[in-house]
């Protein structure tokens, strides 16, 4: 299937099963898999729940203050924050399981922000996290 085709019924399914009710939550089709959680900043600065990732190990942020949504992936009592915009021109990812890709020319990167397939070279800018009692912190800067 082309990829325009593919576009047009992907699309076409999520605006359908929406219009339908047969979904609780579309909240767009770049984060399907993923809660996405919108959180505002206060001061630069996106403060997460720990509670967010009870039995989880990925939320996307999406946040009026930054231009491309954020993924937050836990690794043991690590968190990483990573803009999900392509490093390659720019446009925002999609998630595809435990992945991001990029529609406009395919990149593909690990949900640890490396390249998995180019054309993009360089890794998913990762934004500075600090952990708190109870809460992620995630710099924007």
């Amino acid at each position: 299937m082309h990829r325009r085709s593919f576009i047009k019924k992907t699309c076409a399914f999520c605006f359908t099963a929406g219009a339908l009710g047969t979904t609780t939550q579309i909240s767009g089709c770049a984060v399907s898999g993923a809660k996405l959680l919108k959180i505002d900043a206060e001061n630069k600065v996106i403060r997460v729940a720990k509670t967010e990732f009870d039995g989880h190990k990925m939320r996307v942020i999406r946040s009026k203050d930054w231009d491309f949504d954020i993924a937050l992936v836990k690794k043991g009592e690590q968190y990483t924050a990573m803009s999900l915009m392509c490093t390659h021109i720019e446009e925002p990812l999609m998630l595809a399981g435990d992945i991001f890709i990029c529609n406009m020319h395919g990149s593909r990167f690990s949900n640890e922000g490396e390249v998995l397939q180019g054309p993009a070279q360089k890794s998913l800018e990762k934004l500075k996290t600090e952990v708190e009692t109870d809460y992620i912190i995630i710099k924007l800067s």
